[in-house]
């Protein structure tokens, strides 16, 4: 039996990897699947239809609400029972331990009874990880680990550099998308919904409202173009959202205080499919990303991306004509890039369709499921 470990179910670039995977993996092997869940979400349905799935709720800190509470009384009857559940795994002939984060420290820590090899789908870099290497719990993750994958060359010489992790210990295997798009998603008219006309440029940004994700980056651009350049036939949109209420509550206030709300939308969490449809762009102000799905999905759509230099992983993605970089943070340079893209369709339409064909050679489910595979044979045998 393999273990797979992932952190959370949301609707987000690693919960949806990890799913796609599992589901490669049991189409194209006979292995018996069991996941560990840290955290419900959306696509916990998914994962239990798929194989079956248990959530070991971890405690949360918030506000002492009714929901709080509930949530905090399971977690304290599941620690009652901790070592019912760690247990449950004795008798079972688990193989292989894939923890699809390098925060799941903990957890490995207490499955280590197993004695079979652990690997980690790694896709993290360091602005994360050291959100989360409290006690060391990444460092310990990643010791424990046989072999680490990584979601990108960014990621693997991150580890290496910082944490000490020999190159020998690490496979390079990027984050991949579904061969194909659902086809269901793709008839959403989010221009109609959003008032934006069809000759309007649309640049579309993704991702959970965070600094690491540079939302405020995002509106610096959008000023930049709209007042200081006074370009009005462009729109811009920011697919995703936060629980933080704070952040909701400061963008807004932005917006009206810089008259961008007129042109600047951000629309919460959605489905991300019928806006990259729309879009003339992907527009991608990460301070620091390792290898983002949604730039796959852009190139699915034979979309082009700009992003920073430095950013991470999608400047790997984006090389060979495939998409552009500017300077790290510049906002006047990636204002003046989006503007010169906006005037060219033609560039936009090669650079799209270059890669569109990278990502079908390389980054889909299917191929990286196939590496995957392998390289658990060879730790298994």
């Amino acid at each position: 039996m393999i273990l797979f470990i992932g952190h959370e179910a949301s609707l987000t670039g690693a919960p949806v990897l990890l799913l796609n995977t599992i589901k490669q993996i049991k189409a194209k092997t006979n292995w018996e699947i069991e996941v560990i869940l840290r955290k419900g979400g959306d696509l916990l349905p998914d994962y239990q239809a798929v194989a079956k799935t248990q959530v070991w709720q971890l405690p949360e800190f918030g506000n002492p609400s009714f929901l709080w509470k509930i949530k905090n009384k399971l977690f304290k009857n599941f620690a009652k029972k901790r070592k019912t559940y760690i247990n449950q795994f004795a008798n079972k002939n688990v193989q292989l331990i894939f923890s699809s984060t390098c925060t799941n420290g903990e957890l490995l820590e207490q499955l280590s009874y197993l004695k079979c090899p652990i690997v980690a789908h790694v896709h993290e870099l360091e602005t994360v990880i050291q959100m989360f290497n409290t006690n060391n719990l990444v460092d310990q993750s990643l010791n424990l680990c046989a072999k680490i994958f990584t979601g990108s060359k960014a990621v693997q010489e991150n580890l290496i550099e910082n944490h000490g992790i020999s190159r020998k210990k690490t496979e390079l295997i990027y984050s991949a998308t579904p061969t194909e798009i659902d086809k269901n998603l793709l008839n959403l008219d989010v221009r109609k919904k959003l008032n934006i006309a069809e000759t309007d440029f649309l640049a579309v940004a993704c991702g959970t409202l965070e600094n690491r994700k540079g939302y405020d980056l995002f509106i610096q651009v959008a000023y930049e173009i709209l007042h200081r350049q006074k370009i009005k036939n462009i729109h811009f949109v920011w697919v995703g959202s936060t629980s933080y209420q704070p952040i909701l509550y400061q963008i807004d206030k932005e917006l009206k205080l810089m008259q961008l709300t007129d042109y600047v939308h951000f629309i919460g969490k959605e489905k991300v499919t019928p806006y990259l449809k729309s879009m003339d762009l992907m527009l991608m102000t990460s301070r620091e990303d390792p290898f983002p799905l949604v730039n796959l999905e852009a190139g699915m759509l034979k979309k082009t991306v700009i992003c920073f230099e430095n950013s991470g992983g999608t400047p790997e993605l984006l090389a060979e004509n495939c998409g552009f970089t500017v300077p790290y943070l510049n906002i006047l340079d990636m204002a003046n890039k989006i503007i010169e893209l906006k005037e060219n369709p033609a560039l936009l339409q090669k650079t799209g369709e270059n890669l569109y064909q990278k990502v079908q050679k390389n980054f889909t489910i299917d191929h990286i499921s196939d590496q995957i595979i392998d390289q658990i044979k060879k730790i298994i045998k």
